[in-house]
């Protein structure tokens, strides 16, 4: 959901031969996984210690991985 709003989660036949239909909204991803991006940012700032660096000297951030793609996660990082 990187560019679009929602997203529909198809799972055919999960369970006793039923099919699974969800729409997820980015809205309710990105509250899903608030806490696990939000462990994002110790290692960031832990990283940012060991350079001796402060935030105000960077300059750019690169970040790669399918992960990286995340809203939400780009934002946190800002």
């Amino acid at each position: 959901m990187s560019s679009s709003i929602s997203s529909t989660i198809e799972i055919d036949g999960l369970a006793d031969g039923e099919d699974f239909s969800y729409l997820l909204t980015r809205e309710k991803f990105e509250e899903l996984c608030l806490p696990l991006l939000n462990e994002c940012l110790p290692v960031v700032e832990k990283a940012l210690e060991d350079a001796q660096m402060e935030k105000k000297e960077i300059n750019e951030i690169i970040l790669v991985g399918g992960s990286s793609r995340i809203p939400k996660l780009v934002e946190l990082i800002k």
